[in-house]
């Protein structure tokens, strides 16, 4: 049968009545080749066929990529679905990391390993459909990357997986298909130009990648996103002898590896032009597709239950195409030499639903390193400083990783403190992880906007709302005039030890800075009592905000959190908790009702189950974004540009902190500025647009496994007790 593109990429069924198309031989001659044995791989016998063989054209490819499933509807958190969709986790995690199956794929980028990482998976408690289409696939999208579920994901190199819940049909119809199914099949003429085509799951689709191009505040942002539907009955692709779930990971399988392949390859239907695509055949095929057409009515020639080195040990997919052998291949038939030298001596990546005994070979660590300042701050003028500071975050790591052990005790922790060394492991990630700046437990309150943005600022010039309220790691300082109006907002997400530290060590530094940025007038009696630093002097609280004073703000809860998070917990069966609320619950390694602690853990967790070994990246730091602008105009309706927000400590990279201000020359204020129609009279309508983040480091997938734990502290050391609010080395809260 003909297998047909459509607007987003498909995967379809073969069972429906194909179309004429030139095949080397028919499905009848196909099967009695495979009776006889004649060549193929892997038990799935297909003569060669170098005719369609695929084809690089210069456009994107994705050798490390990550996936994010989500399940549409609440159902899939509850029984009888919960079950499926953890078998489709595991499955498909353990069959996009499974070397042998790597292998295959790798051909296509000079057979090089390539890497897949699962994120955790979730549930979107959207509205059931009976149909899903294109357009309601592509607001999704939009939808998820505008409520910042997607702000902590590498959008150019992960894709975001839909699967549909029982008995919806989904559908390829939908953002004007007929428009771009003129403009291809006009542009048909070259080789290797795709096709599309209207089709849905009752006949014959089974799911589809493409991408949504999606305006932000920065420019253009491509989402890449695969959609699935739940093959069963007469809906979608169902293998016979199969659960659902099975199809659903043959499907996400082929759609994933496509993905891999050939991103872009809706770019190229939209617009016929060529130099979109990745990899595919002449006659227009991606790695899955042509697999399909050769299976004729045999699905299972290609749909396989196939063996593989990690948990859970089977995987059902959908054999890819190799050029090596000119047809599908299946692992383990055909290992190229190169691919077998790069991979000699590399950890088996196993994943493990439930582990209970610690890996027996744990990394290795070579040289550490010396902890920068945050933001590599060149605030110091002592040359022994940047040693101090070092030492002293040094120990932080160890209290944490301390921290671990009163679970593990003695087992490796997955915790390391990067001054004492680095692991010795060839594969290295990073794992941004991102959170909105405003004050999550104020917005759950359902306050009107205005309240929250009171209550976060409670009176324009003292400190009180930051110490309440701003507790996501961003704080600001809202300057008015005689007016009453805003004439500026000073953000910062600097740590408060630094600050102790510039007051023991560099003193002087330490007034030069609150002169710089707060007043003129600072005296160092203000800010030095005796001969501690006082957090909560004048210039920082009443007068302006040099730095977090908010009892959970302080890069010790950042580190130890962290820290925390690397445990692993189990549920009552001993499977792995993988929500993030359900994890935080569990673990009590920070407060539910914030953003980033939850998400903080989440991340982190997800690595952990992975068997990395973790930290954080240096230097280490709490970082804000710029402002995302759009909807920000002055009163004569034109929008303001990047030039109101200034970063007045750290880099583009690093922001610590940041001024919203006008810039020289306007005629307007920040009061006279208003947000999609409504006036600018807070700060926290600033903060609202402003994203938090700081970076983990991840070495050596599936090097250790620790055990699991179930709910609740272990006996505990008195590390967090009674610690008053100016004791900046540790949080109050309990972690």
């Amino acid at each position: 049968m003909q297998h047909q593109y459509a607007p987003a990429h498909r995967i379809q069924s073969i069972v429906k009545a194909p179309k004429a198309k030139d095949r080397r031989q028919p499905a009848a001659a196909a099967a009695a080749a495979a009776k006889k044995g004649k060549g193929g791989a892997g038990g799935a016998v297909f003569p060669p066929f170098p005719k369609e063989d695929l084809v690089f054209r210069g456009g994107r490819t994705m050798p490390n990529m990550s996936f994010k499933t989500f399940y549409l509807g609440k159902g899939w958190a509850s029984a009888p679905l919960a079950a499926p969709r953890q078998k489709l986790d595991a499955a498909i995690d353990a069959a996009m990391s499974d070397p042998g199956l790597n292998g295959i794929v790798a051909q296509y980028f000079g057979n090089a390993p390539i890497t897949t990482k699962a994120l955790p998976s979730a549930v979107l408690d959207v509205p059931g459909e009976a149909t899903f289409d294109k357009g309601d696939i592509h607001n999704l999208v939009k939808r998820l990357f505008k409520s910042g579920n997607l702000a902590a994901l590498d959008l150019k190199t992960t894709l975001i997986n839909f699967v549909l819940p029982p008995r919806a049909v989904l559908s390829s119809d939908g953002g004007g298909n007929e428009r771009v199914k003129r403009v291809v099949r006009a542009a048909r003429t070259r080789p290797g130009t795709p096709e599309a085509e209207e089709e849905d799951s009752r006949n014959g689709l089974g799911g589809y990648h493409g991408s949504v191009h999606i305006q932000s505040p920065t420019g253009g942002v491509t989402v890449y996103y695969a959609a699935a539907v739940f093959s069963d009955g007469d809906n979608g692709i169902p293998i016979s002898g199969w659960e659902p779930w099975e199809n659903i990971c043959a499907t996400l399988y082929h759609e994933l590896c496509e993905a891999r392949t050939d991103p872009d390859v809706e770019d190229a239907i939209r617009t016929g032009d060529l130099r979109f695509i990745g990899w595919n055949s002449n006659s227009g095929q991606e790695i899955g597709d042509f697999p399909i057409g050769e299976a004729g009515s045999d699905l299972e020639r290609v749909f396989k239950r196939v063996t593989i080195a990690a948990e859970p040990h089977t995987v059902p997919i959908q054999l890819m195409w190799s050029n090596r052998v000119h047809g599908p291949e299946a692992p383990g038939a055909h290992a190229g030499l190169a691919m077998a030298a790069a991979l000699a001596g590399a950890a088996t990546e196993v994943i493990s639903l439930g582990p209970t005994t610690a890996a027996t070979t744990a990394p290795t660590f070579g040289n550490g390193i010396v902890l920068s300042p945050p933001g590599n701050l060149k605030d110091f003028k002592e040359k022994d400083s940047f040693a101090k500071w070092s030492s002293e975050r040094s120990k932080d790591f160890d209290e944490a990783i301390e921290r671990t052990q009163q679970y593990l005790k003695g087992l490796p922790s997955q915790y390391f403190n990067p001054t004492r060394g680095i692991p010795n492991t060839p594969d290295h990630a990073e794992q941004p992880i991102k959170w909105p700046g405003f004050p999550r437990k104020l917005e759950n309150l359902g306050l009107p906007l205005d309240e929250q943005f009171r209550r976060a600022e409670v009176i324009s010039g003292t400190s009180l709302g930051r110490l309440k309220s701003q507790d996501e790691y961003l704080e600001w300082f809202v300057t008015r005039g005689d007016d009453g109006r805003i004439v500026r907002v000073d953000f910062t997400c600097e740590g408060p030890e630094y600050w102790r530290f510039l007051a023991e060590h560099e003193p002087k530094v330490l007034l030069a800075l609150y002169q710089k940025h707060i007043s003129p007038d600072v005296k160092l009696p203000d800010l030095i009592t005796g001969k501690n630093y006082n957090p909560l002097n004048v210039w920082n609280t009443t007068r302006g905000a040099m730095h977090l004073i908010q009892p959970s703000n302080n890069l010790f809860a950042e580190i130890v959190i962290a820290g925390d998070a690397t445990i692993l917990r189990k549920n009552a069966d001993g499977s792995l908790k993988t929500e993030a609320q359900d994890l935080i619950d569990c673990a009590n390694y920070g407060d539910r009702g914030r953003a980033s602690d939850p998400h903080i853990g989440d991340l982190v967790n997800a690595l952990a189950r992975d068997g990395y070994v973790i930290s954080l990246k240096d230097p280490v730091g709490l970082y804000m974004s710029r402002p995302r602008l759009v909807g920000f105009t002055t009163p004569d309706k034109k929008p303001i540009s990047q030039d109101w927000f200034t970063v007045a400590r750290g880099s583009e990279e690093f922001i610590l902190r940041g001024v919203f201000a006008a810039p020289k020359g306007s005629k307007f204020t920040v009061g006279d500025l208003s947000i999609g129609g409504v006036p600018l009279r807070w700060g926290g309508q600033v903060a609202k647009v402003i994203d938090m983040g700081l970076t983990g480091v991840a070495y050596g997938k599936g090097t250790i496994s620790d055990p699991a734990f179930d709910c609740g502290d272990p006996p505990r050391t008195a590390v967090m007790a009674g610690a008053a609010f100016t004791d900046f080395h540790k949080p109050t809260r309990r972690m």
